[in-house]
């Protein structure tokens, strides 16, 4: 662990932010399938399955195929998260789990900011090109923004559950909405 990495994890403890857990997705009949790292795992799930409509890996059309998968945290307030992530990796491919990583864990591979912001202008051009993606994008922008402000009747949000379980290539960031709004 660098000195940089140790002053990282001091300052998250200081200011009372949990470590990072390892988590894994498994499939419907108890298979790991993937390994990652998140600081809040659920939200980390949601981010995953709000980028199958923007993605392609084996990770990513898994989910758009198998939709909303069983999460678990495999090791949780990881000081040193990247040598975790590796070695779960390493041990879940020496059983023999068909994961889905590209990568063998610990941040890699990189991908500089510079691309990031190459691939999210790409992406941008690629949604405001395509009549139907913009007005799917501008929907569920809109819909998550109001549920935010607290308007959406329950039958509403089953509706919003139901279409994610349909397609959760467009509609998978419904599928963790809450049954029930209070009052």
């Amino acid at each position: 662990m660098t000195p940089e990495e140790l002053a990282d994890i001091c300052n998250q403890l200081a200011e009372g932010r949990s470590l990072p857990s390892i988590y894994g997705l498994f499939d419907k009949d108890g298979g790991l399938r993937y390994i990652g790292k998140a600081n809040d795992p659920a939200k980390r799930l949601k981010g995953h399955m709000r980028e199958t409509t923007r993605r392609r890996t084996p990770l990513y059309d898994w989910l758009t195929k198998h939709g909303l998968p069983d999460m678990k945290v495999l090791e949780a307030d990881c000081a040193d998260w990247r040598e975790a992530e590796r070695r779960l990796i390493t041990e879940a491919r020496k059983r023999g789990d068909k994961l889905l990583n590209i990568a063998d864990g610990g941040d890699e591979p990189h991908c500089p900011k510079e691309v990031r912001a190459r691939n999210g202008a790409a992406n941008a051009r690629a949604i405001h090109s395509d009549p139907f993606r913009k007005y799917i994008w501008n929907l569920k922008r809109s819909v998550t923004q109001a549920l935010k402000d607290g308007f959406g009747s329950n039958e509403k949000r089953a509706q919003l559950r139901f279409a994610a379980a349909k397609r959760p290539d467009l509609f998978a960031c419904f599928a963790s909405i809450p049954d029930r709004i209070e009052g």
